[in-house]
């Protein structure tokens, strides 16, 4: 998978101390914190704590045991520390390697599988991991929801509720969403989410009730959309970052 620090914080490979693994064309940064000790529980329940009535930027959400989702501003090492976070996720734009940008083109598809796959490898290692873009809500909720297909075995209406209740910020783009789509059924064969017209564009159904809510949901707007790029979302990827 690339070059992974050992816990003096030195790379395992022997090109040098380079902090930074290679993935094909790609990088992968990391900082380790493996050798710190293990969270106690008391320390990751004050941290949630804390977060459990912050806002959309402060918030630190619990998605599964070992899975959390945040924006970056809480990204930072006693906050990690205390909920005892061993991999982070970084899919912002403002990391000089590998960024992806919250645009509808961005091809974050590509990923899917290589950042589940790493996610899955820390959680199956009991290591606690936190996936995070600039603000939570498009990106990093993205490859959350992947992740939540491919290894929980939830469709994308199951995992988009669980990851709605527990961060309700999550709002993945346009784009994201097809993408989203386009892997379910490569997973299962099916499409729980369709893309629908609405009063304001092509948006995912799983939205119907908030724009009815609204008043912006009209009765011709329940008609599935079947337009859609499936190609060109032309885009860059995830930072990995080693804690």
């Amino acid at each position: 998978y690339g070059r992974f620090p050992t816990n003096n914080g030195t790379s395992s490979s022997s090109s040098g101390s380079s902090r930074f693994g290679t993935l094909g064309s790609r990088n992968i940064g990391y900082n380790d914190l493996s050798s710190n000790s293990s969270a106690s529980s008391s320390s990751v329940t004050a941290a949630l704590d804390a977060s459990a009535s912050a806002g959309i930027f402060t918030q630190v959400a619990q998605i599964t045991d070992h899975l959390y989702l945040c924006s970056a501003h809480p990204v930072r090492d006693a906050r990690l520390r205390a909920l005892g976070i061993k991999l982070v996720v970084n899919a912002t734009i403002d990391v000089p390697l590998v960024p992806v940008d919250d645009t509808p083109y961005a091809r974050i598809s590509n990923y899917f599988d290589i950042v589940a796959d790493r996610i899955n490898g820390e959680i199956r290692r009991g290591n606690n991991v936190l996936v995070h873009c600039m603000a939570g809500v498009s990106r990093s909720a993205t490859l959350v929801l992947a992740y939540l297909m491919k290894y929980r075995n939830l469709n994308l209406r199951q995992a988009h509720d669980l990851c709605k209740q527990r961060r309700p910020y999550i709002r993945p783009n346009v784009g994201f969403w097809r993408q989203l789509c386009d892997y379910e059924e490569r997973l299962f064969g099916i499409r729980s989410v369709r893309m629908v017209t609405s009063p304001v564009g092509l948006v995912p159904d799983v939205y119907k009730d908030e724009l009815q809510s609204s008043g912006l949901w009209m009765p011709s707007a329940s008609t599935a959309a079947t337009a859609g790029t499936r190609n060109g979302y032309g885009g860059r990827t995830s930072l990995l970052s080693r804690y």
